[in-house]
């Protein structure tokens, strides 16, 4: 009989391209230029000193398969600009951006029936090619097998300096596809997320299967792996890199939880994955994988432990790991303000994925609406000199979170006494506690070590949670009292062992705490209505303060107390308020609180009662 012969034949093909629209400079998209488009829209290249930047300046939705980019020279930056762009209603898109291609097929010789050719045909990609800020969300869609959401199968192919760099995507993966890049792509990708599903098998959180490039910084929330799938990179993965990745997949059978299965050479470090370990599978490599090596990788197989995380992985001191909540998160995602910026609740719902919020040099941070925090992570963290966070009259509700560690870091993610930055102020700002709790030894308004920045100052604040755990404070947690607390209330009971209204922590100054007071029931051993006085001292820590210990006495608070004429406290209601937060009229009290006490609750047309009722910050239920 003969012998079955097989050949391979390899092909290179030039960039020959025929499609829609062209684009030769730098061009501004939005929906309106995106519809005039013919498509696929091909971008043409710039030069070593000048790139061509596409900047998107609005979210999109795209509802074509043909609803995509080709790459056509080197030097292209695609900015997504932090929006989004929206896949609808597509099954098997092929991605948004193509930068080369790789082909495979199968040819019978047409003489000779016992040979079969296997021919290759690749389309080399271009170089210095730049995709960042950027979303690809997907509604009723799914992205083609081996594709990415973003750059599509061999992406780079044969090309050099391609980068991802903070982007994310969701929707469905199909077999060998890549939450951000396709298979048989070596670019990098840098501080970028995928947030779907995986149904099909050998496909990646990042990377498609086949892939051999570098993720930094990365992490995939897919519920679940498919069968030799990966965390990071899809199965067959070989030379590939993961540096500070993680994924909280359901590691299955033959699936890996950084590399997917028969992968080889293929090296991790400091990673971790989360999800419960199946047969023939790993936390970091998946089932028949071979070489590489895997250094500070923790593999939680379900059993998340911070004991255990900490003494394998490295940068938990926040360099790397935000700790805060379990299991932990990539600082690098945090947002970053740099210059001064007016915050309402658009604008934290905008970076929910970011957090917490970084406060950079002499930042000022204005706040000019009542907000809502529900996530633990949902936090400001002072990272130098000369912070101002400005209340503005304003409250932030803090709900439904346990062990709550305070609004203000200052120092270090692990609320320690380590170094913090000084000249940090907080101001005219109320803390409204609906369903948390204080994590021990931290502060309603101060986190724990937020103290220790030389010339802290937080004046005009309040808050009405309690002081339950160990050490809690109303105002400032556990720290050395480098600054001053002026003018502040906490109205919560104090609980709690060694808990104190106002600052949990020894003023050894008494002119460092002024002019506050503390209404709530003092019940926890060692509590304290203030803070913790100095036995070797002796006296008072503090100077005209007053401790209602839950009854309070408007004649003991005057006697106490400085500027009871209005200047600083409005003794209209009991217990006072601060004149700082002006006088509320759309249905809360004068704590911030939701009530029909003594206040008018309107609707749109300025008119009582009616069933469309305007909310505390003037805006239409």
């Amino acid at each position: 009989m003969k012998p079955f012969i097989v050949l391979l034949l390899l092909l290179f093909i030039s960039n020959e391209i025929k499609a829609g629209t062209v684009i030769n400079t730098s061009t501004v998209i939005n929906q309106s230029v995106l519809n005039s488009y013919s498509w696929p829209v091909i971008i043409n290249g710039g030069t070593n000193d000048s790139s061509v930047v596409i900047t998107l300046e609005e979210d999109v939705v795209f509802s074509n398969s043909q609803n995509y980019f080709i790459i056509n020279g080197n030097n292209i930056h695609f900015n997504g600009n932090h929006h989004k762009i929206t896949i609808s209603g597509i099954n098997f898109y092929s991605g948004l951006i193509k930068n080369g291609s790789y082909e495979s097929s199968w040819v019978q010789d047409p003489d000779d029936p016992f040979m079969m050719t296997q021919q290759i045909t690749i389309e080399n990609g271009f170089s210095n090619i730049k995709i960042s800020n950027l979303t690809v969300n997907s509604i009723n869609s799914d992205v083609a097998s081996g594709s990415g959401w973003i750059g599509q199968y061999a992406f780079s192919i044969n090309a050099t300096n391609g980068l991802f760099e903070n982007c994310s995507a969701n929707g469905a993966l199909r077999q060998g596809s890549g939450g951000i890049v396709g298979g048989r792509t070596s670019v990098t990708v840098k501080n970028s997320a995928f947030f779907g599903n995986h149904i099909g098998g050998y496909a990646g959180g990042i990377f498609g299967e086949n892939s051999s490039g570098t993720a930094i910084n990365c992490y995939s929330l897919a519920p679940s792996l498919g069968n030799r799938g990966g965390g990071i990179f899809g199965g067959d993965s070989s030379n590939a890199t993961a540096t500070n990745c993680y994924s909280h997949s359901t590691i299955v059978a033959n699936s890996g939880g950084i590399f997917g299965g028969f992968s080889s050479n293929c090296n991790a470090s400091n990673c971790y994955s989360l999800g419960t370990i199946g047969s023939n599978a790993g936390g970091v490599y998946g089932g028949n994988s071979s070489g590489g090596n895997a250094t500070n990788c923790y593999s939680a197989n379900g059993n998340w432990n911070d004991a255990t995380a900490n003494s394998t992985l490295t940068g938990t001191d926040g360099t790397v790991w935000n700790i805060i909540t379990s299991p932990y998160k990539l600082i690098s995602f945090a947002t970053i303000i740099s210059e001064n910026t007016i915050i309402d609740q658009n604008w934290i719902n905008n970076h929910i994925n970011n957090l917490p919020i970084l406060l950079d040099t002499d930042v000022t941070v204005t706040i000019v609406e009542n907000l809502i925090f529900n996530n633990a992570n949902m936090y400001f963290a002072i990272r130098s000199t000369g912070v101002t966070i400005d209340g503005n009259g304003k409250t932030i509700s803090i709900d439904n979170i346990t062990n709550y560690r305070g609004l203000v870091n200052n120092g270090n993610y692990l609320g320690a006494n380590a170094s913090a930055f000084s000249g940090s102020t907080v101001d005219n700002l109320g803390i409204i506690n609906n369903g948390s709790t204080l994590k021990e030894y931290c502060g309603w308004i101060g986190q724990q070590g937020y103290g220790n920045g030389e010339g802290f100052s937080i004046s005009n604040c309040f808050s009405d949670g309690e002081m339950f755990n160990m050490g809690t404070g109303g105002i400032l947690g556990q720290a050395y009292m480098n600054g001053t607390i002026s003018n502040c209330y906490s109205l919560g009971n104090i609980t709690g062992e060694s808990a104190a209204g106002i600052a949990a922590t020894y003023n050894f100054q008494a002119y460092k705490i002024s002019n506050c007071y503390a209404n709530g029931t003092i019940t926890g051993v060692n509590a304290i209505g203030i803070c913790q006085q100095d036995m070797e001292m002796g006296g008072d820590s503090y100077t005209n303060c007053y401790v209602s210990n839950g009854i309070f006495n408007t004649t003991d608070a005057n006697s106490n107390l400085t500027g009871t004429d209005g200047s600083i406290w409005n003794t209209s209601v009991t217990p006072y308020s601060l004149t700082a937060f002006a006088p509320l009229k759309w249905g809360i009290n004068s704590n911030g609180q939701k009530t029909q006490v003594n206040s008018i609750q309107l609707d749109k047309n300025g008119k009582k009662g009616s069933a469309t009722v305007v909310n505390e910050n003037g805006k239409i239920n």
